[in-house]
């Protein structure tokens, strides 16, 4: 699809990120593995050690990320947008 045999690698340019990146992960979410967000949050933080943060959550899905339908998730997700304005 992308004229490419093998997809884009992002990890291989996360030298080039200098703004801060906030992964928020459950470990029940059936569709993003945890392993694999952890994964690229370390990496990330090899090259932005104050750019890369995380927020781990259990019992929740990818659905309840995407929707923000928990009270517990959304405030989350304002708390951590209004930390970085508050930068």
């Amino acid at each position: 699809m992308y004229g490419t045999e093998s997809p884009f690698c992002y990890a291989e340019h996360y030298d080039r990120i200098d703004i801060p990146i906030h992964f928020f992960i459950s470990m029940n979410d059936s569709l993003i593995r945890a392993d694999d967000v952890l994964e690229h949050y370390y990496r990330l933080k090899t090259h932005n050690s104050k750019g890369a943060r995380i927020t781990v959550f259990e019992g929740f899905g990818h659905n309840d990320f995407t929707y923000a339908t928990h009270n517990s998730v959304s405030r989350e997700f304002r708390k951590t947008l209004k930390s970085y304005l508050h930068e």
